[in-house]
């Protein structure tokens, strides 16, 4: 693998990360909607990164329509998820430093030791770590996870969780 085919390959998952977190904000049930969701975004992805791996317009177009289908998803589900908690305004703090320190390493002759870029993948794992424990949990009452169906089991346990978590992030 040579360095352009490594530098996409890097750009891809980077990309995806913060696609799939947006994706993880609608918790979409599953079926056809998450999977298109999901395929949909990594095909385009893959094309943009092949257009142009160096290419910050490239990396920006997969990663601001994903967060246009949120603003859309939001606004035909406004009750659906809660925005604003505590997870994820320290993700949202986080996710402002790691893009301060990516365009700050955009200038490789100013940081020349990549310590920009080493900080951006530190903020936005940071930011992804809190996105998702901010998230809230659907209750499933189905006994999903191999569950009988008829109620009982990893369900309603799941259940529990969810909403005990759920009453920490208001």
């Amino acid at each position: 693998m040579n360095p352009g085919q490594w530098h996409r390959l890097d750009n891809v998952f980077a990309i995806m990360s913060l696609v799939a977190t947006v994706g993880l904000w609608m918790d979409l049930p599953p079926g056809f909607h998450r999977d298109a969701l999901r395929w949909g975004s990594m095909v385009m992805v893959v094309c943009f990164q092949e257009l142009g791996p160096w290419s910050l317009i490239c990396t920006l177009i997969p990663i601001v329509t994903s967060l246009i289908v949120f603003a859309w998803f939001l606004r035909a589900n406004p009750a659906h998820w809660r925005l604003y908690n505590g997870n994820m305004a320290r993700g949202l703090l986080a996710m402002a430093a790691a893009f301060i320190c990516f365009f700050k390493g955009l200038d490789e002759r100013r940081d020349a030791y990549r310590a920009f870029h080493g900080f951006w993948h530190v903020f936005m794992g940071t930011a992804v770590y809190f996105f998702t424990k901010g998230c809230v949990t659907r209750p499933t009452g189905r006994g999903g996870g191999g569950g009988s169906g008829e109620g009982g089991g990893v369900g309603e346990e799941e259940s529990a969780l969810g909403a005990k978590r759920d009453s920490k992030c208001q």
